[in-house]
């Protein structure tokens, strides 16, 4: 999965964002904002803080209840002040094979861990991110919405 500097690449497919939709993880600053008849989330943990210049470990924990096929997309998009500051995106079947070897794609329904890292860019101010996640089918369904908040 690419980190990609926004300039002019947009994605149709990130709309509006209903906070009311969203359900709170006890204890931590993540809301799962997606139906749960997909992937129910149930953490998602930060390797340390997130520092300008250094690479951010993540891991997402949950339930898979339905089959993960190759195609599903994995879109992030991290917005600071409101304001779109990257994107990336990525096939999440290919993700989970390459984050635990012993993950077959495509991943029957099961608990599943996904790690991730990405790089914190040197030039990122201090303040207040939000990271927001989805997952989308082959055919443009979504599966699945987290959104973090993060301090640099």
């Amino acid at each position: 999965m690419k980190l990609y500097l926004i300039a002019s690449f947009t994605i149709s497919q990130l709309g509006v964002w209903a906070a009311e939709t969203c359900r709170q993880l006890p204890d931590s600053n993540v809301s799962d904002c997606g139906a749960d008849d997909f992937f129910q989330i149930q953490t998602i943990t930060l390797h340390g803080a997130p520092t300008r210049g250094k690479s951010l470990a993540v891991s997402f924990s949950g339930i898979l209840r339905k089959q993960l096929t190759p195609g599903t997309s994995l879109v992030v998009e991290t917005k600071y002040a409101g304001f779109r500051v990257s994107l990336s995106d990525g096939d999440l079947c290919t993700l989970a094979t390459q984050s635990h070897a012993g993950y077959p794609c495509p991943l029957d329904p099961q608990n599943i861990t996904i790690d991730h890292s990405f790089d914190v860019p040197w030039w990122a101010p201090g303040g207040s991110y939000d990271i927001y996640s989805f997952a989308y089918s082959k055919t443009n369904q979504e599966l699945a919405k987290v959104k973090v908040t993060v301090t640099i």
